[in-house]
């Protein structure tokens, strides 16, 4: 087996617990992507039903 890439093992070693404020502010992007999607998802089935 070849050694892991350097980068890559960089990237499972930064899954370190991150501050409280960059957490709540992760929530919030993604309960709006939630919500866009949501826009988006309705949008199309109303496009749809004509």
């Amino acid at each position: 087996m070849k050694p892991e890439h350097p980068r890559l093992k960089l990237m499972t070693n930064n899954k370190k617990p991150r501050p409280i404020i960059l957490n709540r502010k992760k929530k919030l992007d993604s309960w709006t992507a939630q919500h866009n999607f949501g826009h988006i998802f309705v949008y199309t089935l109303h496009l749809e039903s004509f």
